[in-house]
């Protein structure tokens, strides 16, 4: 019998292999599985029968807050939700994240980092440039306004002063309701931009931690109006605000608004009544009116001359004023005032081109000259700053009292009194002394 050749039921007998073997093979097949899963994270939260893998977490070094708690280590990372009472974010943990909800009560302060266009638009916006970056990113921003050092409020009016200041450039077009940035291409922005810019102010007004900055916004919303032509809202509003505020710098500022809704109302008097010089009843308004503007413009510059930025930009509304009532003398004795005592100042500016821009004048451009070259020496020399009692500036203050002028229909005992109410003026939280 051959041996070599076996009945099938014995060839299959030979080839069975035992239960054993089987359950040693899926054992070590189970092993092999785990060791293989070990290189994947599992970031906390993760549920086991969801597979598919986590976000990945916002970079370390560029979290959106930081939450800085009354105890414990500051908190980086995302916010993901804001309600009336917690916050919940999405906290950097090493190369993971954990979601956390965090009561307000517990939070010190939270500090809003930057996104990565914020700084370019805030240093230097442009209208046409920047205005739609700055709607999208205040939109971003806005529910943060309330959050003690956010910066969200800045945003919405850097977003309403360019708006204000292209309005001030196209004073003489008509707005259009068509819901672009500008009516058109260089033009007077849409009733639609100008009414977002009045909301923002509003919002920053209303909603903002910083009272400064709920101040300011008063302010330029105030400005809107005026560019839009509501005079008599704005003369009443900055009225109250000028006797209400604690702050000398909302006070002064206040009063420049005043001033110039009064030259507003003086412009438009005299280009509604071109001969109004001819004219018994006109004429008496237009001199009230022009008297009353300069001495709005000239108060800061004569009371508080040390509040540069209020001192010099008063100074250039009076050259305006002269300027606009064809006093050139007076209007370029101004501008060299601002020159020579507020080199530095945003109204300088403005006044070396009042200058350039009229017929050539030795003084003048001598008193330009000698500013160049004082600024270059002092910063040579890292001269300090001017003292109070600089002798060029009472010499500037006593040049101004001359030339203020009291209306003409006062009578002859408020002549002799002092100007408005410098003897009673009130005393500031921000005042000098």
């Amino acid at each position: 019998m051959n041996t070599d050749i076996q009945p099938p039921a014995t060839r299959a007998a030979a080839t069975r292999r035992p239960a054993g073997f089987w359950r040693s093979a899926l054992a070590l097949m189970a092993v092999a599985a785990a060791i293989g899963c070990l290189g994947t994270p599992v970031t906390a939260g993760a549920q086991a029968a969801d597979p598919a893998p986590a976000q990945p977490p916002r970079p370390a070094d560029e979290p959106a807050i930081v939450a800085h708690l009354k105890e414990g280590e500051p908190l980086e990372g995302e916010l993901i939700s804001l309600t009336t009472n917690q916050l919940r974010m999405r906290v950097v943990i090493g190369v993971g994240s954990a979601d956390r909800t965090i009561p307000y009560d517990e939070i010190d302060y939270i500090l809003f980092h930057p996104e990565p266009v914020e700084e370019q638009l805030l240093a230097a916006p442009d209208y046409d440039r920047d205005a739609d970056e700055l709607v999208a990113l205040y939109a971003r921003k806005s529910r943060f306004l309330g959050f003690p050092r956010s910066n969200a409020g800045e945003v919405g009016l850097a977003y309403a002063r360019l708006v204000l200041e292209r309005m001030r450039e196209h004073p003489e077009e008509d707005q259009e309701d068509d819901g672009s940035d500008a009516a058109e291409a260089g033009g007077r922005p849409s009733l639609v931009v100008f009414q977002r810019a009045l909301r923002f102010c509003q919002e920053v007004e209303q909603d903002d931690w910083d009272d400064a900055r709920r101040s300011q916004a008063r302010l330029v919303r105030l400005q809107l109006l005026l560019a839009d032509g509501q005079r008599a809202e704005v003369i009443r509003e900055a009225r109250e605000l000028v006797d209400s505020t604690r702050s000398l710098e909302i006070h002064l500022k206040g009063r420049l608004i005043l001033a110039d809704a009064a030259f507003d109302e003086l412009q438009w008097l005299v280009e509604d009544n071109p001969r109004w010089f001819e004219d018994d009843i006109i004429r008496p308004r237009r001199d009230e009116l022009f008297h009353d503007t300069l001495d709005a413009f000239l108060y800061p510059s004569l009371f508080h001359p040390t509040r540069e930025e209020a001192a010099a930009r008063g100074l250039l509304g009076a050259a305006r004023v002269y300027e606009h009532a064809g006093e050139l003398p007076l209007a370029l004795a101004c501008a060299t005032d601002i020159i020579a005592l507020y080199p530095d100042s945003e109204a300088a500016l403005e006044a070396r081109e009042l200058i350039a821009a009229q017929p050539r004048d030795e003084a003048a451009e001598e008193v330009v000259a000698g500013a160049d070259q004082a600024a270059a020496d002092a910063a040579a020399a890292a001269e300090p700053d001017r003292l109070i009692d600089d002798p060029l500036m009472r010499s500037m203050q006593d040049q101004l009292q001359r030339r203020r002028v009291t209306p003409l229909d006062n009578d002859a005992a408020a002549d002799d009194e002092p100007p408005g109410d410098a003897p009673d003026a009130p005393r500031f939280d921000d005042e000098d002394f």
